[in-house]
């Protein structure tokens, strides 16, 4: 049903854009029930400049010296592993319609100099550039026609310049290249987390990292270095400091200086691991249910397909519903989660804790 939805919101956004062409060319002669034809039309546009978007991210991070780590539309991926070979995962991350990361060259000290702004804008650039040829058509064709290259050049147009133009509150392609053009800080935190999510694929342990990717959060973050947050905390799990973890989360979440430019996905993710730290802990019924609130559980829906998330929800069927069937469909899922997700560095520490939830299980039976 979830699907269904999605598809349906797509589908939606797609018809929003067809109509709106339609309406500002009505005046082509075009009976009202073509109209419904453009919205596969949107659709199939939408989903041509995504893949056209980050195959402009590719090409241009190739030419800036960039490595290639992965390419996805929706939630399909293509990733390098780590033995240099291909492979076909799956992968999402709300808010966005595909994504190619890359590993950059690297940085020159003391500001962290390397090439950040074609990488950046190659996406928006692919969608305006693959737009063109489309333009002159447009004065030589008329109807049903001239209506669907006029949806093409739309999204690509509107795809492009939303992506290119900074906008904060989207963390976008030009406001992260705005961001690292104008401090070192920002600069330091993008080529972070490309190197960071490189490792990952390639089987690294968060742990295995080095220590000092993991310091030196600025105290006034903004919305591009908030990445480090994230990044730091799951250092701190993978290091089994569970207490400095759970501390260093709630003091984000709680609010510290700053906080408020902390993107939601990131906060999001912090807040997901308060209650498996109450459910290896003391498991407490009453904290339980504070914590697991509607939109932390639709937080766990929508990204369900990752591995972490069926690792909450494992624990928690079986250390506070001690539901033994919704259990065991959790670390079903949670296996199949392992076999497709891209980032396999990440999967040591979530089969550890696994074991980990297994054992308190087993010594609450012995009780």
């Amino acid at each position: 049903m979830k699907k269904l939805l999605k598809t349906i919101s797509l589908l939606i956004f797609s018809g929003i854009v067809g109509f709106a062409v339609a309406f500002l060319l009505i005046d082509q002669g075009v009976a009202a029930i073509q109209l419904f034809l453009l919205l596969p039309i949107a659709f199939i546009a939408v989903y041509f400049h995504i893949i056209i978007h980050e195959g402009g991210h590719l090409v241009a991070g190739k030419l800036s010296g960039y490595k290639f780590i992965s390419f996805r539309v929706g939630k399909f991926t293509i990733v390098r592993t780590k033995d240099g070979k291909l492979a076909y995962k799956k992968y999402q991350v709300s808010g966005t319609g595909g994504q190619c990361l890359m590993s950059p060259p690297d940085a020159l000290a003391p500001n962290y100099r390397f090439p950040f702004i074609f990488y950046n804008m190659g996406g928006g650039l692919a969608n305006l550039i693959f737009s063109m040829p489309f333009i002159p058509l447009l004065f030589a064709t008329s109807g049903i026609l001239h209506m669907i290259l006029w949806i093409f050049v739309a999204v690509g147009v509107l795809l492009g310049l939303i992506n290119i133009i900074p906008i904060a509150a989207m963390l976008n392609d030009g406001h992260n290249a705005l961001s690292a053009k104008k401090n070192t800080d920002s600069r330091r935190a993008f080529w972070l987390q490309l190197r960071y999510v490189d490792l990952l694929s390639k089987g690294v342990r968060v742990r295995d990292m080095p220590a000092e990717w993991f310091e030196n959060i600025p105290v006034e973050f903004n919305s591009s270095t908030g990445v480090l947050i994230a990044m730091r905390h799951s250092y701190l799990l993978d290091n089994g400091e569970f207490a400095q973890a759970k501390e260093f989360a709630q003091q984000i979440i709680d609010g510290i200086e700053g906080t408020d430019k902390l993107h939601a996905i990131h906060k999001n993710e912090l807040i997901a691991e308060l209650p498996f730290f109450e459910l290896i802990s003391e498991c407490r019924a009453e904290e339980l249910e504070k914590l697991y609130t509607d939109e932390l559980k639709a937080h766990i829906e929508a990204h369900k397909i990752l591995p972490s998330k069926q690792r909450i929800l494992y624990a928690y069927e079986l250390l506070h519903n001690k539901d033994a069937e919704k259990a065991g469909e959790a670390l079903v899922a949670f296996e199949k989660a392992c076999l497709t997700t891209p980032f396999e560095g990440e999967l040591h520490f979530e089969r550890e804790m696994i074991a980990l939830v297994q054992e308190k299980a087993a010594m609450a039976a012995g009780e």
